[in-house]
């Protein structure tokens, strides 16, 4: 989702047309309203300039003002600089599907009703995934919260050496006290890679623990909830970018003097506004 929202970004910065080459078919099924051109990978797209940025979680000025001919970025391009100017028209082609949405709502009911949520506040909760209810500060029913907690991959070896820090569970309390020292009512909905280490470590009843078996469903509930919490990854980023809403990040994602630490600036990856909590 970067590559792609750098790329339409890159490409409408500098006049040029945006297309994609050989775009994932997963993407395509899950965004229908994309409006990139999408080119086969052949001789002809092989012989495009390359423009390679080496620090893939910052930004690379030289993207700004590119040669007039057939070119492609590199890849990763994570940061919201490329495409920041085109937010709103990102945010519109990155709008689930139907089929996607449909199961986003499912996958919420069932989970808060198994939770013995009321059958009032999860129509409540679905009307405003919806868009047909909202809530305020001081209403009776919740403010809606979506958090993703990421550890599965993020906890291997390989990726602790390469520099990947992962959210504790003191981070989540803080980021979850941030919204209920605001909020009168709140509902968390918590979609976690590890249930076992989220049930464990959460325990308050306002908080609904699940996971769906498809990540554009999971996303697509973090997108459609008034505020997100992420941890750390770039699944939570986009959940929380596309919900519009407050986002509450985990202020120190990479170690020190590692590879990724060397290449992530924080500045150029979290967007102004979102709130850092440690």
């Amino acid at each position: 989702m970067f590559e792609y929202a750098a790329m339409f970004g890159i490409a409408k910065t500098n006049n040029m047309t945006p297309a994609g080459i050989d775009l994932d078919s997963s993407l395509i099924t899950a965004f229908p309203s994309l409006t990139a051109v999408n080119l086969p990978k052949n001789n002809f797209t092989r012989s495009f300039k390359q423009v390679i940025t080496g620090r893939h979680a910052s930004y690379d000025k030289r993207y700004e003002k590119l040669e007039r001919i057939d070119t492609v970025i590199g890849v990763h391009m994570q940061s919201w600089k490329y495409f920041w100017n085109y937010r709103e028209d990102i945010q519109r082609q990155f709008t689930f599907s139907q089929d996607v949405a449909e199961n986003a709502y499912k996958a919420v009911k069932d989970n808060m009703l198994d939770s013995n949520r009321t059958e009032a506040e999860t129509n409540h909760v679905i009307g405003v995934m919806k868009g047909l209810t909202n809530t305020t500060k001081n209403g009776a029913f919740p403010i809606l919260v979506g958090i993703h907690v990421r550890r599965g991959d993020y906890i291997s070896q390989n990726n602790i050496n390469y520099g990947f820090r992962i959210a504790d569970e003191n981070y989540l309390r803080n980021a979850m006290k941030l919204f209920l020292d605001e909020y009168r009512n709140v509902t968390f909905l918590m979609l976690c890679t590890d249930l076992a280490w989220c049930k464990e470590k959460i325990h308050t009843t306002n908080v609904i623990i699940f996971s769906t078996p498809v990540p554009a469903v999971d996303m697509c509930i973090l997108s459609k909830s008034q505020h997100v919490i992420m941890t750390v990854g770039t699944f939570g980023w986009w959940g929380a970018f596309l919900s519009r809403g407050k986002v509450v990040y985990y202020a120190s994602p990479a170690t020190s003097n590692t590879t990724y630490g060397n290449v992530l600036v924080i500045e150029d990856f979290f967007p102004p506004g979102w709130i850092a909590l440690t």
